[in-house]
């Protein structure tokens, strides 16, 4: 796979290798399929993907030209960093996003990017044989004047007008803010992070629903986040405080 930069010069100012690829079926199965012979910080992006994955397995879907498809392959890094990861990626996502005008982007734990309780994009990390990561996102950025490619779902396009460099102004900002997060000492690991996240993290507060791998469901006020980034909600039957590490959360309104 050759670089084909032209698409993100701003992004291709501040990491040594970027492919944008016409299509692809995933941009994190790229990366993990040549990672062993890439550097830290190469970076696929591409406005075709054919078949995205999101969390839990589940399929991202958009139509070609649609949605910014983005992985970076990211350094190796300890489990202080790891745990935090999606989180950190989704609010440099809605930074990124709140800074083109969308101040109503905000982040649901724990990797989904909404504006006005819409979900306009999401993240996917996965960690490698050798420690490091890919940090997969999908944003949506303009559909068209056709229906949104599933329920829930709204783009760009419909909050700004998309530009020729918007992409790349969004994907530069992302990048950018990594790189300065993954540079942290380990022990101002959390600090840092909670800096990043608390202040666009909208299920803090919030009544939510607690839906297990089981399919089962409880419902509770999302109160705080502990050390490693996960979730802790106060039972609304019990009084409680749990710890939510890889269920499904609903916002309730």
């Amino acid at each position: 796979m050759s670089d084909q930069p032209s698409d993100f010069p701003l992004t291709s100012g501040i990491i040594n290798h970027l492919h944008n690829p016409r299509h692809v079926d995933s941009t994190n199965a790229v990366v993990r399929e040549n990672a062993s012979g890439w550097e830290d910080w190469t970076v696929v992006a591409t406005f075709s993907q054919a078949a995205g994955k999101g969390r839990l397995g589940r399929s991202w879907v958009t139509r070609p030209g649609e949605s910014l498809s983005v992985s970076i392959l990211m350094p190796q890094m300890d489990e202080n960093f790891r745990s935090w990861l999606p989180l950190v990626v989704g609010a440099t996502v809605v930074r990124a996003i709140q800074s083109l005008g969308i101040t109503s982007a905000r982040l649901k734990w724990p990797n989904d990017v909404l504006v006005n309780s819409l979900k306009l994009g999401g993240v996917l990390c996965e960690v490698l044989p050798d420690k490091r990561v890919v940090a997969g996102v999908g944003i949506n950025l303009d559909f068209g004047g056709e229906s949104p490619p599933a329920p829930g779902a709204t783009a760009l396009g419909e909050h700004m007008t998309v530009q020729v460099g918007t992409s790349d102004a969004l994907l530069h900002s992302v990048i950018a803010s990594l790189i300065m997060w993954s540079d942290t000492t380990e022990e101002d690991t959390r600090r840092v992070s909670r800096d990043v996240v608390e202040p666009v993290l909208e299920t803090l507060g919030s009544q939510v629903s607690v839906i297990e791998n089981d399919g089962s469901s409880w419902k509770g006020e999302a109160v705080r986040l502990d050390d490693e980034g996960h979730l802790m909600v106060r039972a609304s039957q019990s009084g409680d405080v749990k710890t939510v590490v890889a269920s499904d959360i609903v916002h309730l309104r």
